[in-house]
């Protein structure tokens, strides 16, 4: 009962901040967002549909196209009801994008010459359902389990390594989308420059403008506006009419909506082998997206000054990639541009959420023919910024911010990315952030406090005699007070420090050490090898050792 209150509480409350969002001061900031985010949306899902679907699969990027936008409004739908932070939008998003191109071009390749066209694109589509009603189960149990602060252990350099090889493949998909076939030798050919070239100084074009001015409408502006001169020299050099059959354009689309929702009647037709090749790549999707939500969260947090709660947008986004799931659509979650932009035009409510998702199902239902015109000069250009922007944050700025070591990680993930495959990638990644745990916390010293029987007294009164004594033969008593976490590699540090003290001939040599273990939380295993090391130490130099204060986990790690 306390709970429907509370639950009525809060509809109402939205339903009130939402009318006040139709008052004049705040009704047009919400509009001009909306209309500026949603085209900018709708410009990111045909980019992102043409990475996806290129090659033998480019006559599908129409269905695409309706993959990524029902992504987009389906996502932008769910935050707009459910997020802890108004204003927040998501749309289906590079990192998947970029994953799944390759995914899609190694299950078509997969498959023998004499399978149609249909079921490849069937398998594909499948394939990419699969993989974001998985990403979505995955975000909602790290959620459910309050496991969304897990990001902040992945070392920082190699999340930079992941989001710099994202860039080399979507670099790498923005030139197969202009030229139709893979990045090679082959494009420097005569005929082939002039499918590219165009593209890249759009691209560079981009990059000078958004250096020098920083501006939401730049980049939609920059897109209708080379639109409009690619029809302008295709119009003085007449051949407009032929755009399409000479490959310059998308289309033509078959005619109907974008989104063509698979029917379970064909699933008989899906090569589930062919999926099943490429499971373990399409396994990095979930958990790149599970790091980049919570990174764009943690970005967005700092943007807007405001707080999110982060296990609640990883329910909230893994529910919306459920839904996605079931009806084809590619894995999304929350955008720090999108939302960023939607928060520096004034809107701070859920007003322009609600035009951005619009916007995408006019555009998902009508907008086909529109779309089928679309330059792919313009599209690859488009991608290659985004591409190159992702390289000039990981590998150039990168090389002024880090240090070598951290610099070094990023490169090494990237090459493997581009030389080996992006799986093999996360893996060189994961092993990098063992390897980088272990170097760095190895350097953190156990050894909180190192005393001698000169400065260390009890609290035991004396005669003089014995004073002077224990004076005399303090600094044959060793006593280190021990903290954290010891494994193989504080543990040979640990032991390096008294072979030290031992052999150190300006001070006496101890007779007896004393471990303090007081402030030691656990001991690994391997760490066990090195005292026992300690122990043959002390027993060659007629050392008494003496370990104090241990817990009984720890007296039974050592025992064994």
């Amino acid at each position: 009962m306390h709970r429907t209150a509370n639950d009525l509480k809060g509809f109402s409350l939205f339903w009130l901040n939402l009318r006040q969002e139709f008052e004049p001061g705040r009704f047009i900031p919400n509009l001009t967002a909306g209309i500026v985010v949603g085209l900018l949306q709708v410009v990111r899902s045909i980019s992102y549909a043409a990475l996806i679907f290129t090659g033998s699969m480019s006559g599908f990027v129409a269905n695409g196209i309706g993959l990524v936008l029902l992504a987009t409004i389906i996502i932008s739908l769910l935050l707009t009801l459910f997020t802890s932070l108004p204003g927040a939008i998501g749309n289906g998003q590079d990192i998947p994008s970029a994953i799944l191109a390759g995914a899609v071009v190694a299950i078509s390749q997969s498959l023998s010459v004499s399978t149609p066209s249909e079921e490849i694109f069937l398998t594909n589509i499948v394939a990419i359902g699969v993989t974001s009603l998985a990403t979505g189960i995955f975000l909602w149990v790290l959620g459910q389990f309050k496991l969304g602060s897990l990001v902040r252990f992945l070392p920082y350099p190699v999340v930079g390594g992941f989001l710099a090889g994202t860039g080399w493949l979507i670099t790498k998909g923005a030139f197969s989308t202009m030229a139709d076939q893979p990045l090679s030798m082959a494009l420097l050919q005569p005929d082939m420059l002039l499918r590219w070239i165009p593209g890249l100084i759009f691209a560079i074009a981009l990059f000078l403008i958004l250096h020098y001015v920083n501006h939401s409408l730049i980049i939609p502006g920059m897109v209708i506006g080379g639109t409009l001169l690619f029809y302008l020299i295709a119009f003085l050099s007449g051949s407009i009419a032929n755009l399409s059959a000479q490959g310059w354009v998308l289309g033509p689309f078959p005619q109907g909506g974008l989104w063509q929702p698979v029917s379970l009647a064909h699933l008989d037709k899906v090569h589930w082998s062919a999926i099943g090749g490429q499971a373990i790549n399409l396994a990095t999707i979930p958990i790149m997206s599970a790091i980049a939500l919570l990174l764009n969260s943690t970005g967005l947090e700092l943007a807007t000054r405001r707080d999110m709660r982060l296990n609640h947008e990883l329910k909230v986004t893994g529910i919306a990639n459920v839904l996605l799931g079931l009806t084809g659509g590619v894995a999304g979650y929350v955008s720090l541009g999108a939302s960023s932009i939607n928060h520096k035009l004034g809107a701070n409510g859920r007003l322009s959420g609600f035009i951005i998702v619009g916007i995408g199902l006019v555009t998902l239902l009508f907008g086909a023919s529109a779309l089928s015109l679309f330059p792919k000069v313009i599209l690859g250009g488009l991608l290659l910024y985004l591409g190159l922007s992702f390289l000039k944050d990981w590998v150039y700025h990168a090389w002024f911010k880090l240090p070598k070591l951290d610099y070094f990680v990023i490169i090494l993930i990237l090459l493997v990315t581009a030389f080996v495959g992006f799986l093999e990638a996360v893996g060189v990644g994961l092993i990098t952030a063992v390897i980088l745990f272990v170097i760095n916390y190895s350097r953190i010293d156990i050894v909180r406090h190192e005393l001698s029987g000169t400065t260390l007294h009890s609290r035991v009164t004396r005669p003089p005699l014995q004073e002077q004594l224990l004076d005399q033969h303090g600094d044959q008593l060793y006593i280190l007070r021990l903290q954290g976490f010891i494994f193989f590699g504080t543990a040979d540090s640990l032991l390096n420090t008294i072979r030290s003290r031992i052999h150190n001939p300006n001070l006496p040599a101890p007779r007896h050490i004393i471990l303090d273990f007081r402030r030691v939380t656990a001991i690994d295993s391997t760490a066990s090898l090195s005292f026992n090391k300690l122990k043959q130490l002390a027993e060659a130099n007629n050392i008494t050792l003496v370990l104090a204060e241990m817990s009984p986990a720890i007296q039974e790690q050592l025992q064994k």
